[in-house]
């Protein structure tokens, strides 16, 4: 019996001894009317379950909630458009200042009316899922505030945020942001309409649209600086705008773009229309973008190095030089990529070197000069739509400015210098088509 009662002894001591292990939910605001006060409360492990509403400031505190270095998790029960954290100007949504790591998590939350960033990260890196971060504003970083610390952002929507720096986001200190299949959309700033990132601060970003965004001064998209720079896979960078320089990159002082399976399409700045400054493409398309007053319509490099390899570089446009590439310091290193169709106002050609010499490639890999029309036009194409045009395809890589196209033989309708029977087959092939 003796032993009995010892082992229930033991058993009870051992259930008692671990009892603080078992994760607690609480509930705002059946149980807490406040996500704060349900936060006091809470221990690691636990779960907070936040019923739809609005939440906002308590009176005399500078924002809505503050984790205190605790690693919960804070969950909206209902859609996310229907639970807001409001701070109602009244600085921050949500605090992490105190060493959180990625066990502490946001879910399912609009932050919205904060007046200094709607997250705010101090040595800090929480987990932030489904969340819309929408019409904040500050002086660095209008959504997200972040310094030293590594937030991770999944399936959030950052729109209409605006600031001084960094309209979506601001990164300072080695800081390392990650973001997975957000949407950018509709900042503003004077440096960095969506991203501001300084002194080693990396943004690693996929499966991203990062869109519509504006900087009063550089950086459309991104501004970096000080061995700072985003690296980017499989994301979209559309419809952003500088008035200054990038419209979608504007990275500087040892600071490098790297993209992989990107798309860069349709940004316009005064100059570098699509990205300025040091860059490593791969498998990218950098096409649609305009440099309205300046050089490099769809990449400028004025010091620093661009490794390109299999990407387009197509239908860029630049009023100075560089229609497709502007690269003051060093030769691009380019392998396996299509460059053409490309379009300066004042130098012809794709890329003007060092020297302010312009290198000839209006196409790479695709397309050249074809004579049509009994030498009275000479349009870009590919060989194949030069010999449907009837036209004498002069090469790849060629430019009509720089040909001299020959005089096309009366009869000679597949165009091999000989009038002969395979002309007839050619013209009834072609018979009842409409010519160009």
């Amino acid at each position: 019996m003796n032993r009995i009662a010892a082992a229930v002894a033991g058993l009870l001591l051992a259930c008692a001894g671990t009892s603080e292990t078992f994760a607690a939910t609480y509930n705002v605001p059946a149980d807490y009317a406040t996500i704060q006060a349900a936060i006091d409360v809470a221990s690691d492990g636990d779960t907070i379950l936040v019923a739809p509403g609005t939440y906002t400031s308590p009176a005399n505190v500078n924002g809505v909630i503050q984790t205190n270095g605790k690693a919960i998790s804070i969950m909206a029960t209902g859609a996310v458009d229907q639970t807001f954290i409001n701070a109602r100007g009244n600085g921050s949504g949500v605090r992490c200042l105190s060493g959180e790591g990625p066990d502490t998590m946001i879910q399912g939350f609009t932050i919205i009316g904060c007046y200094q960033s709607g997250i705010r990260c101090v040595d800090s890196s929480p987990t932030v899922i489904n969340c819309i971060i929408l019409n904040n504003t500050a002086g660095e970083g209008g959504a997200v505030y972040c310094r030293n610390g590594s937030p991770t952002f999944n399936g959030c929507t950052i729109n209409s945020n605006n600031a001084l720096s960094g309209g979506a986001f601001w990164c300072q200190d080695s800081s390392n942001i990650t973001l997975d299949n957000c949407t950018i959309t509709n900042n503003s700033a004077n440096l960095g309409g969506a991203f501001y990132c300084v002194n080693s601060s990396i943004a690693t970003i996929t499966n991203c649209t990062i869109s519509a965004n504006t900087a009063s001064n550089k950086g459309g998209g991104f501004f970096c600086l000080k061995s700072s720079g985003p690296v980017l896979q499989n994301c979209e960078m559309k419809l952003n705008t500088s008035s200054d320089a990038g419209g979608a990159f504007y990275c500087f002082n040892s600071s490098t773009t790297i993209l992989t399976d990107c798309t860069i399409s349709n940004n316009i700045a005064e100059s570098a229309g699509g990205l300025f400054g040091p860059a490593t493409l791969l498998n990218s398309t950098i096409s649609f973008n305009t440099a309205y007053d300046g050089r490099g319509g769809g990449i400028s490099c004025t010091k620093g190095q661009l490794t390109i390899t299999n990407c387009t570089i197509s239908n860029n446009t630049a009023s100075d030089s560089g229609g497709g590439i502007y690269s003051l310091s060093n030769t691009p290193t380019i392998t396996d990529s299509i460059i053409c169709s490309n379009r300066s106002d004042q130098i012809s050609g794709t890329w003007t070197d060092n020297g302010g010499n312009t290198v000839s490639m209006l196409c790479v890999g695709v397309g050249g000069a074809c004579c049509t029309e009994n030498q009275t036009t000479c349009i870009t194409a590919v060989e194949d739509d030069c010999d449907v045009f009837g036209g004498i395809y002069m090469g790849d890589g060629t430019q009509c400015e720089d040909v001299s196209c020959p005089t096309i033989c009366i009869g000679d309708a597949n165009g091999d210098h000989v009038v002969d029977v395979d002309d007839i087959l050619a013209t009834i092939d072609h018979f009842g088509a409409t010519c160009p």
